[in-house]
């Protein structure tokens, strides 16, 4: 069955061959079947993906991200829709952090647009709440940036985004994220977080819907979404897989490695795409 020739695909594929030991499988398979499109956290750009070696792979921004002007009161639902119109034909979706909720909403919006996803580091699918409690909580992530600026935004959110290893030793993940939230402007940082309030949440129906393979990525040391919600969305969607892996919320940025394995094992499992109630665990790569 589905989830035995898994197993056997797995076992073949040796971790930490991704994007340092070869040519990476989401690459050549967006060229000639999908575009791979890479959906960035909150305050990042094109350039936070670098460490993975996705060369093919297509990035978007929000507004107020990346060059691109802010605009004001933006839904999350509007971003899905601007995704979809940017680039044709069939999708394949990394989104980790807030892109992943911009993954949800793509793919229950446009489901016949989308092949397969990778779901990484989400506090927020899955997640349903009233406005007041989203505003709530929106209103207290933009207000270290509207007290203190962007260092204010900065210093609130490293520790929650990377290991105190990374932090205390240094890491080009962290000097990336420091250039550039510093470089960003407060009020597009404020427009972010009050995006995912005013936003629809995706409704537990609307991903139970959901048909095409997904693989859940969750990291073990990730203290801004916690490994039991993702396993929540696992059961959620019917044809998903998960797995969990050392790494913190910006996984892409400290462990590269570790992600790129996971998007290569995403990728053998992608054709056969039927669900896998084991949770895959790593404690390395």
């Amino acid at each position: 069955d589905a989830a035995r020739a898994w197993c056997v695909l797995s076992a073949l594929e040796p971790l930490g061959t991704g994007a340092a030991g070869r040519s990476m499988k989401p690459t050549s398979a967006a060229s000639t079947q999908s575009t791979f499109v890479l959906l960035n956290p909150v305050a990042m750009d094109g350039d936070c993906w670098q460490f993975l070696g996705l060369a093919q792979a297509q990035t978007f921004h929000y507004p107020g991200h990346g060059g691109r002007a802010r605009q004001a009161a933006w839904t999350f639902e509007q971003m899905a829709d601007e995704v979809v119109e940017q680039f044709p034909g069939p999708l394949d979706l990394l989104g980790i952090s807030m892109g992943a909720t911009l993954a949800g909403h793509i793919l229950t919006r446009h489901p016949r647009r989308v092949r397969s996803a990778i779901i990484a580091c989400s506090a927020g699918v899955g997640r349903v709440a009233d406005l007041q409690t989203r505003l709530h909580s929106a209103r207290a992530r933009a207000e270290p940036a509207q007290r203190g600026g962007m260092q204010g935004a900065l210093d609130a959110n490293l520790p929650r985004w990377f290991t105190p290893f990374a932090r205390r030793t240094g890491d080009r993940g962290i000097d990336y994220t420091r250039n550039t939230l510093l470089a960003m402007e407060p009020h597009a940082w404020v427009d972010i977080w009050m995006a995912q309030a005013n936003s629809e949440p995706i409704a537990p129906e609307r991903l139970r819907a959901v048909t095409q393979p997904v693989t859940i990525v969750a990291g073990m040391h990730d203290l801004a979404a916690a490994v039991g919600g993702m396993v929540a969305l696992h059961e959620l969607i019917p044809n998903s897989r998960m797995e969990v892996i050392s790494a913190p919320h910006m996984i892409h940025l400290e462990r590269p490695e570790s992600l790129a394995a996971a998007i290569d094992r995403h990728f053998t499992w992608q054709p056969i795409g039927q669900r896998v109630d084991a949770i895959l665990g790593s404690s390395g790569l």
